[in-house]
């Protein structure tokens, strides 16, 4: 299971966004470089890694994930700044009136998102099956 495109994982869009607009200097990275969380964005990208591995009679199907569901936009914004690694590493680095910047952002973001209450954001995933034969 690989994520798919980031236009389609709200859960990570929503608040690198947030970071990005509090470091000009951070350049978003494209999908398809590996090692990213969106390294495999899609399934042809996938199909190729199976084939290269060994596999064969891959299939891929996608699926919308849900990650994290929250009661407000501030309890998102809390698990969001609290376990999202990049997020985290990115916070670490700013100073109190950026961070506060970003949970400003996101915050507002997420509330025109979900102007009723709780929110509940997921992304894109892309599940991939393959046979291998056995040595």
């Amino acid at each position: 299971m690989v994520w798919g495109p980031p236009e389609k994982a709200p859960f990570f869009t929503v608040p690198m966004k947030a970071v990005a607009k509090q470091l000009p200097d951070l350049k978003p990275v494209p999908p398809g470089s590996p090692g990213e969380p969106f390294g495999i964005p899609n399934q042809e990208m996938l199909g190729g890694i199976f084939t290269k591995a060994g596999f064969s009679n891959f299939s891929a199907q996608t699926a919308n994930v849900m990650v994290w569901e929250a009661n407000s936009p501030e309890e998102y914004y809390e698990a969001a700044t609290e376990i999202a690694g990049p997020i985290v590493l990115l916070l670490s680095t700013m100073a109190p009136e950026r961070k506060r910047a970003v949970r400003e952002e996101m915050v507002q973001t997420l509330r025109g998102m979900f102007p009723s209450g709780p929110v509940s954001l997921g992304g894109e995933a892309i599940v991939g099956t393959g046979t291998k034969p056995s040595a």
